[in-house]
């Protein structure tokens, strides 16, 4: 396969890099607010909706962070966000309201701020890529089906990994609000075309940490990723972290930003 293969996939939205990214959007986000919930919600009986959905989002030190950056730079979405948890919260009495609400607004959330991620500053994407790459390590740990799961986007959050699962998973979860937050506040400029020779880099990465040109043609065409096994979808999913965060630092930055534009 080679670089303009990746340039040129219509389909990207079905890539593997694709799903990849809205493991990232999807899944982990709803994580680092359904733990903060888990944590503390149970402990704040005879408090309002209002005070309970505060100390979940507020004193959880794990979702802490992110909650902060989105507060005060994305108010608007961070009220919303707030008031659909107490709403939930109000209407059910337990957490599987609270759960559904926390993954869809948080998916929400994330999507729609992939543009300012994709223009974040280098550090905060280099940052972003460190963190991806050890949340999976986390899920790999874990087990082969835990780390395929995450690949794919199929995690069940009604029964969340280790803590030391959550929290690699969670300081990725914080790291893309950070990026986001730092790309909307001063957007870098940078381009969302890949280049031939950042494709090269990236396949040869993959193929330096394991993967096969079969399981780059998956990865990156419209391919059947959904149909491999647990252990080639784990792979795949490592040899794309491991080798974005392995080329060099602009192209490393374009790819990404080219991953988020197609998301």
């Amino acid at each position: 396969m080679d670089g303009g293969q990746f340039q040129d996939q219509p389909a990207a939205r079905r890539s593997g890099c694709s799903k990849t990214i809205m493991w990232l959007v999807g899944i982990l986000g709803a994580l680092i607010l359904i733990t903060a919930a888990l944590a503390y919600i149970g402990d704040q009986f005879g408090k309002t909706p209002e005070e309970r959905i505060d100390a979940a989002i507020n004193e959880d030190p794990r979702a802490a962070e992110a909650m902060g950056i989105i507060r005060t730079s994305f108010p608007t979405d961070y009220a919303r966000m707030r008031q659909r948890f107490i709403a939930a919260l109000g209407t059910s009495g337990d957490n599987r309201a609270l759960r559904m609400a926390a993954q869809a607004e948080m998916r929400t959330f994330l999507r729609g701020h992939l543009d300012d991620m994709a223009q974040a500053p280098t550090a905060a994407l280099a940052d972003f890529r460190r963190t991806q790459v050890a949340a999976l390590e986390a899920m790999q740990r874990e087990s082969t089906e835990r780390c395929a799961q995450a690949m794919m986007g199929t995690v069940d959050i009604a029964t969340p990994p280790s803590d030391a699962a959550v929290t690699a998973m969670t300081a990725m979860v914080t790291a893309q609000v950070r990026a986001a937050a730092a790309g909307a506040r001063s957007p870098a400029g940078r381009s969302t075309t890949a280049r031939d020779t950042d494709s090269r880099a990236l396949f040869d990465g993959m193929r330096r940490n394991g993967a096969t040109d079969a399981d780059i043609e998956r990865f990156v065409g419209p391919g059947d990723l959904g149909g491999a096994s647990p252990a080639d979808q784990c792979r795949i999913g490592l040899s794309f972290a491991r080798g974005l965060q392995a080329m060099s630092t602009d192209a490393a930055d374009r790819i990404t930003a080219v991953i988020m534009a197609a998301s």
